[in-house]
């Protein structure tokens, strides 16, 4: 694993070295990528079967009024029925 890659999200620089193009720490990106991950699972969660987004990227997650991430534009998604037998 080359970890030099990582050590330059730490430090806000990308492969390159140039600064980061936000002003995001390395703590915020690491709590926002979890919050994304989180919001898939909850869609592979769903009971009534798998919600399929069909369309996810990164600008489609935002922010609620209280904080909460939430993905948006459920235009192209669909259940996953399936059997539980």
């Amino acid at each position: 694993v080359d970890m030099g890659r990582y050590e330059d999200a730490l430090n806000n620089t990308d492969e390159a070295g140039d600064a980061s193009l936000n002003d995001m720490s390395s703590r915020e990106k690491l709590v926002f990528s979890l919050e994304m991950a989180e919001t898939l699972a909850e869609l592979h969660g769903f009971v009534e079967g798998v919600l399929v987004h069909d369309d996810v990227q990164p600008y489609q997650w935002l922010r609620n009024g209280n904080g909460t991430l939430v993905l948006n534009d459920f235009n192209r998604a669909e259940v996953m029925l399936f059997d539980r037998r």
